[in-house]
């Protein structure tokens, strides 16, 4: 969330009523993997939304995330299973919950 200077990422709980009123039932299951909802309600999961939120969140990042787009997918869901199943390892500045950062405007019931 502090990459993204220009507020263009809103968050929202898989649980809660924003997830249940635009993301489909399916994807509302796996509650131990991210959904980025794009335009027209186009659903991306796992290292897809995340590049895609790094690519519209702009900066530094999108420039690696714009390359990591012709990666097969399988290679990165992968690595992305593996850093999600390993995060609690990772150091507290990596690991910070929604709950603890001070950004409630963009944090979607």
């Amino acid at each position: 969330m502090q990459e993204d200077r220009f507020k263009r990422i809103s968050f929202a709980p898989l649980q809660g009523q924003t997830a249940r009123m635009l993301i489909p039932l399916s994807l509302r299951q796996d509650c131990s993997t991210v959904v980025y909802l794009k335009a027209k309600g186009h659903c991306l999961t796992r290292s897809r939304a995340l590049i895609e939120v790094l690519i519209d969140m702009g900066g530094k990042l999108s420039v690696l995330a714009k390359l990591a787009r012709y990666l097969p997918s399988k290679w990165l869901d992968l690595i992305y299973r593996c850093v999600a199943k390993n995060r609690h390892r990772l150091p507290i500045t990596c690991n910070r919950s929604i709950a603890r950062i001070n950004n409630d405007d963009r944090i979607l019931p």
